[in-house]
């Protein structure tokens, strides 16, 4: 943690199978108590909606008005936040330029 950042860089696909590992992973990350929390999603090619949320859920541990970033997600993986209305519990961030939904 630099300065009350946390960055978790994150690779291959997200599902099921990585499910068990994920939450516990995201409940150190949330013990370490981050006043900014940073998804590196660049080298993920897929998510599922249970990873998603779980990775959009993470602004419980943030201090109040804080969202995580998710930066650099492909097309597919900012797609599905979209769609599934995520988008607005966390910011979409892609080469430095942040996508809010409000």
């Amino acid at each position: 943690m630099k300065d009350g950042m946390v960055t978790v860089i994150l690779g291959g696909e997200l599902d099921l199978l990585c499910r068990e590992f994920l939450s516990e992973h995201l409940m150190r990350v949330a013990a370490s108590e981050p006043q900014r929390l940073v998804f590196d999603m660049a080298g993920v090619r897929f998510v599922d909606c249970d990873a998603a949320r779980a990775l959009a859920n993470t602004g419980r541990f943030l201090p109040y008005g804080s969202r995580p970033v998710i930066r650099n997600p492909r097309p597919a993986v900012r797609r599905l936040f979209q769609l599934t209305g995520l988008d607005a519990y966390c910011v979409l961030e892609e080469g430095g330029h942040e996508h809010l939904r409000s």
